[in-house]
């Protein structure tokens, strides 16, 4: 189950998982990654990094938690 934050679409693992196979430069993942638990799984996949406002906007974290909290 997603949290009630998450982008509705998810992040494409399928795309991530194929860069990941061709290249073989850092890969940093960005891209509707909106739980820690994605975040995870991107890192656990090979992303050297994960970025995005999801993380990086204290802001909008907070507006997720008002929106789901009330």
């Amino acid at each position: 189950m997603k949290a009630a934050f998450a982008f509705p679409e998810g992040p494409d693992w399928a795309l991530l998982e194929a860069i990941l196979r061709r290249v073989t430069v850092p890969v940093i993942a960005e891209g509707a990654i909106g739980t820690p638990a994605e975040a995870r799984r991107a890192l656990d996949l090979g992303a050297w990094a994960v970025v995005g406002s999801a993380i990086t906007k204290p802001t909008e974290i907070t507006q997720r938690f008002v929106e789901t909290l009330r």
